[in-house]
């Protein structure tokens, strides 16, 4: 009977319900840096549901649930009834990336002799819940019934050591919780680990320029050996839109390869018409976008080498979608609007070349708006796809970035483009399997 018992636990989902007190301090001389907490005190009902394949979080007005199998993160607004939803790699993606740039500037203010430094390595350690390089251990200590961690003065995390005793199973998936809602520092999450237990009480200080105080007080455990019902968070609700992008993801997305494949030949059979009515710069604009969709250039290409070369237009035009200096690229975006307005049938494939030379001046707002604008009239670019994932991502806009290469990747998975994307997401995989 007691083997059943055990057996059972170790299965069993597992409900936990925390009054949660979060108190924000403003950091002191830097109120107006981005990112920085806002001054506040609340007091929430903090439900947490946690099984094999995905976990969840309430506060009575937000809920957030993250399906590790599939790896999608939902946040639903119980308020506006709207939600998100986004990769899990892209979160992980986020933190990788920022945690990285806080390193760098920990290292810059070092330099520059700040004592109290607000990008303390350790303390993005426990920001972000990512070990960095050249990492000392932490350690705790554990006196009158509380376990506690501080660094330079500063407290970390502090529990009880009475609480809900849990299977080593269980242990697992509060773990990967703590992780994901309030980061924590790898040494702190280890030793939870040991425990084996959902402590009664839990202080959590977060470090961002300001400082987050969460207080926990555990007021109700209990499991599910059935398995819970995951809630579905969209029904009832609207999705949230990212400006234009949401919508035309959606048309992309909603193609099947019969599609797909239709609107790739559709500007081959275009293209040929326009090379039948003497419109080369046209017909060369819709081979390229081709391209540009199937990864692959057009056989079609051929017949149009002699016609482009006695073309003016398409001369200037090859001209300019590669220029070697800053200055260069700056005429060369004048250039090619001067021949979009020229072009018809092809002309937002130069409004893609504008974009990439915006991109390489650093005007990756400016080359959004052109690929956007793009991808809507043709939703089957897969290289459009990839530059914008590839601007969004280096604007740290990780989820908008997600979005737009798993789209090119359920358009063409196997286009060599892509290979970049695919090797970034082993590579999170591989190096943050503790956040899967």
């Amino acid at each position: 009977m007691c083997l059943f018992v055990l057996v059972s636990a170790a299965r069993a989902d597992l409900t936990l319900v925390f009054e949660q007190r979060l108190v924000k301090s403003d950091p002191q001389g830097m109120q107006q840096v981005k990112g920085a907490a806002q001054a506040g005190e609340s007091t929430t009902r903090l439900t947490v549901q946690l099984a094999q394949d995905w976990c969840s979080s309430e506060d009575g007005e937000l809920i957030q649930q993250i399906d590790f199998k599939n790896r999608r993160c939902l946040l639903l607004n119980r308020q506006t009834k709207t939600y998100t939803d986004t990769a899990l790699l892209a979160k992980i993606g986020f933190l990788s990336a920022e945690f990285r740039n806080r390193l760098m500037q920990a290292g810059l203010f070092e330099k520059m002799g700040m004592k109290d430094n607000p990008m303390d390595p350790v303390l993005m350690e426990h920001l972000f819940s990512i070990r960095g390089p050249n990492t000392v251990p932490l350690k705790g200590k554990t006196a009158r019934g509380t376990q506690s961690w501080t660094h330079n003065g500063k407290p970390l995390f502090s529990c009880s050591t009475d609480g809900f005793k849990l299977s080593a199973e269980e242990t697992a998936l509060l773990v990967r919780f703590l992780r994901h809602e309030f980061g924590l520092h790898p040494d702190i999450l280890d030793a939870c680990r040991k425990a084996g237990r959902v402590p009664t009480g839990i202080e959590i200080y977060r470090y961002n320029m300001g400082v987050d105080h969460y207080s926990l007080k555990l007021v109700k455990s209990e499991r599910t050996p059935a398995g819970l019902v995951r809630a579905d968070l969209k029904a009832g609700a609207t999705e949230e839109t990212e400006g234009g992008l949401t919508a035309i993801v959606h048309e992309a997305t909603a193609m099947d390869e019969a599609d797909y494949r239709a609107r790739c030949e559709k500007l081959k059979s275009d293209a040929l018409a326009q090379r039948e009515q003497g419109k080369t710069m046209d017909a060369m604009l819709l081979l390229l976008e081709y391209g540009l969709s199937c990864d692959k250039m057009a056989e079609e290409i051929e017949s149009l080498k002699d016609a482009i070369q006695h073309d003016a237009d398409c001369q200037h035009l090859m001209a300019s979608i590669n220029p070697h200096t800053k200055e260069g690229a700056e005429e060369a975006v004048k250039e090619l609007a001067a021949l979009e307005g020229k072009a018809q049938a092809g002309r937002r494939m130069i409004t893609v070349f504008r974009a990439n030379i915006l991109t390489n001046l650093g005007k990756g707002n400016e080359a959004q708006t052109f690929l956007i604008a793009a991808l809507k009239e043709n939703p089957a670019q897969v290289g459009a796809w990839k530059d914008l994932g590839d601007i969004y991502y280096n604007s740290y806009e990780m989820d908008e970035a997600w979005s737009c290469w798993e789209t090119a990747l359920k358009l063409l998975p196997s286009a060599k483009m892509l290979e970049g994307v695919k090797t970034l997401e082993k590579d999170l995989i591989k190096t943050y399997p503790e956040f899967l």
